[in-house]
């Protein structure tokens, strides 16, 4: 039997910290002027670049085995993704 290991509490505390602590940042982000477009295009785009080497390395037969059905229903994903963080971000205001 392993032992148990701290890894996925540290990554269940980050996850709690970086959820719970944006709407306080979107928020400062609007007081200053950043447009709410611009909050969610940037949200999404630096939780992509954390997340992509981790998918790339972890992932990498899978992403070469998805089908095009599979890749273009991602893609839509995203869209609706990037649309629900744009409307929510606007309702802040």
């Amino acid at each position: 039997m392993q032992s148990p290991t701290f890894r996925p509490y540290v990554v269940l505390a980050i996850g709690i910290l970086a959820v719970s602590s944006s709407s306080i940042l979107i928020l400062y982000a609007r007081a200053q002027g950043v447009p709410a477009v611009a909050i969610a295009a940037l949200r999404l785009t630096f939780a992509s670049i954390v997340l992509m080497p981790i998918a790339a390395v972890r992932s990498r037969g899978e992403w070469r085995r998805l089908a095009p059905r599979d890749l273009a229903l991602a893609f839509g994903s995203g869209i609706l993704l990037a649309l629900h963080f744009a409307f929510w971000i606007s309702s802040l205001d």
